[in-house]
């Protein structure tokens, strides 16, 4: 989902689409 590619991007995460 776009939210959780942004909390991604901001948490700093590597991960994509691996949250919600």
């Amino acid at each position: 989902m776009l939210i959780a590619r942004f909390w991604s991007i901001q948490l700093g995460w590597v991960n994509d689409g691996g949250f919600l």
